[in-house]
């Protein structure tokens, strides 16, 4: 697994998360003091309600989460440490995955960054990713080269998992659509695989899709029921029901690789982590325009908020 050594974007507020990393904060860069006329007109149709604040994962030399709001300006700050990847649910709360001194789990804080809960059980190897469905219920992928982990569930609040399912991938991400449905990506044999769980995880029954993608990472559903999948070395796949095929791939000159994405609630705006590049790419949706991008250092999640859905 890579550096356990990350620090999440929090917020405050009415939040959004979203995953990257900067070598000392953010990093001062053009696109991020909103100069050019694209980030102009990103930022004002993020005002328009599509995106109420923005919250990364990065290396500050120890654990931060900060907080920006649409004009990629910090606002908020607090410890975290070894956060890897990162949601926030419908209330606001703030969730991330966990990955230090040999341990692995996934806590929740509220909306001023106050640390509700930790979701910790033997089931979870190393933490990958985490989400919650329309019921608040958590759900957390374990994954670990060279082995097959579980997904586990567990209610709002408790420590204690209420499903555990084998899904026979080295799991890396989770995300439901709007019908509850439970996507699941991860590698089987050297093989990419995007399991789908009709209704969730209630009883186990995962099936594969058609569809190929080389290497999924984290994977996002936005408000029309499009998978939106990071290839890693390749782009953001976009596939569409029934999913048996990609309709276009987002790619960025220059980005080494696409590990962790996600769309805002209007789906018009795709956020992009690049880890071996430093760096958050910021592309209109589903077009793939690129708007801006941010510089920052050990980049590893990204949700945003209100959330997707």
């Amino acid at each position: 697994m890579r550096n356990t050594a990350r620090s999440i974007a929090a917020f405050a507020g009415g939040v959004a998360v979203l995953g990257a990393c900067s070598s000392n904060g953010l990093s001062s860069t053009p696109a991020m003091d909103a100069a050019s006329a694209s980030h102009r007109q990103l930022a004002a149709r993020l005002a328009g309600g599509s995106l109420k604040e923005l919250a990364v994962v990065y290396d500050d030399d120890g654990t931060v989460i900060g907080v920006l709001n649409d004009k990629y300006k910090k606002v908020m700050s607090i410890a975290d440490s070894g956060a890897y990847r990162v949601w926030i649910d419908s209330a606001g709360n703030f969730y991330s995955t966990i990955y230090t001194g040999g341990k692995s789990y996934a806590q929740e804080f509220d909306k001023t960054g106050k640390l509700l809960y930790t979701y910790s059980s033997s089931d979870i190897i190393v933490a990958t990713d985490v989400t919650t469905d329309s019921k608040g219920n958590v759900v957390v992928a374990s994954g670990q080269p060279s082995d097959t982990d579980d997904v586990v569930e567990f209610p709002q609040g408790s420590n204690k998992p209420s499903v555990i399912c084998s899904t026979g991938l080295v799991n890396s991400g989770v995300a439901f659509d709007n019908s509850g449905n439970l996507f699941v990506t991860g590698q089987e044999g050297g093989n990419g695989v995007i399991q789908e769980y009709k209704r969730g995880l209630s009883g186990c029954s995962g099936t594969a899709l058609a569809v190929t993608v080389n290497y999924p990472q984290g994977i996002k559903v936005d408000k029309a029921g499009n998978l939106v999948v990071c290839d890693a070395s390749s782009g953001v796949d976009i596939i569409p029901p029934p999913y048996k095929s990609i309709s276009k791939k987002v790619t960025n000159k220059g980005q080494k690789d696409y590990n962790y994405a996600a769309v805002d609630q209007k789906s018009e705006t795709l956020f992009t982590v690049d880890t071996g590049g430093s760096k958050l790419y910021v592309n209109a949706y589903p077009s793939g325009t690129l708007e801006t991008t941010l510089g920052m250092r050990n980049v590893s999640g990204v949700a945003t908020y209100p959330f997707q859905k």
